[in-house]
């Protein structure tokens, strides 16, 4: 009985706990199935920080720079980005959020008067239970903003450079580097990593980056 109190009082937690970030999640889910986003195999995560120092770079060559599409991808991503941040957070503090929380569980606050021993046994099967299930809804929000983020990477990355070809001072100011090939992502870093200090933590990053293109 107590048992069963316990995992209806943290499934109630729980769906309170994660409201938001489920209704954010299945909202940008029914976006993708309505507009038929493309969700790519490779993960572009990786490059957020690239793309994000690439959109200041551009902004600051040109200030009217960006469409309100890109503003908005943009926005968003940066945004889905710190929920992410703070997702991975938690799972490393369970115990914190466990301990804010069982002070006023009713489960526990009923077994006060039940000896020491049998009230700590209880409540290490309580954060058992509490954890199990934090972790696995934990995984499933995780798992889906990463889905979320990558296919808006995706499109943030095409229309970046879409946008900075149309930029007549971007454009120019990308020309004047007599980058090979098209102008993207891959021509860019091929130039960057070519003045780019070999074996510092920059390079390093930029050379996985264009890794990601060449698929």
């Amino acid at each position: 009985m107590i048992i069963d109190r316990m995992e209806n009082e943290i499934s109630d937690f729980i769906d309170e706990y994660f409201e938001k970030n489920f209704d954010l999640i299945e909202y940008n889910f029914e976006f993708m199935q309505k507009y038929s986003l493309y969700e790519p195999k490779v993960n572009y995560l990786f490059t957020l920080k690239f793309l994000n120092t690439l959109m200041k770079y551009f902004s600051s060559l040109d200030y009217k720079f960006s469409s309100s599409t890109l503003k908005k991808i943009y926005k968003d991503i940066n945004s889905l980005n710190k929920l992410y941040i703070k997702q991975q957070d938690d799972l490393k503090n369970i115990k914190k959020v466990f301990y804010t929380f069982s002070k006023d569980n009713r489960v526990l606050v009923d077994m006060k008067d039940y000896s020491s021993k049998y009230y700590n046994n209880m409540k290490n099967v309580y954060f058992i239970y509490f954890r199990d299930d934090f972790i696995q809804q934990h995984k499933y929000i995780i798992k889906s903003l990463e889905i979320i983020m990558n296919s808006k990477i995706y499109y943030f990355e095409k229309l970046l450079w879409r946008d900075a070809i149309e930029s007549e001072i971007v454009y120019k100011k990308l020309q004047a580097l007599k980058l090979e090939g098209r102008i993207n992502s891959y021509s860019y870093l091929v130039e960057r990593l070519r003045v780019s200090l070999p074996y510092t933590d920059d390079y390093q990053y930029l050379q996985k980056c264009m890794r990601i293109y060449e698929c």
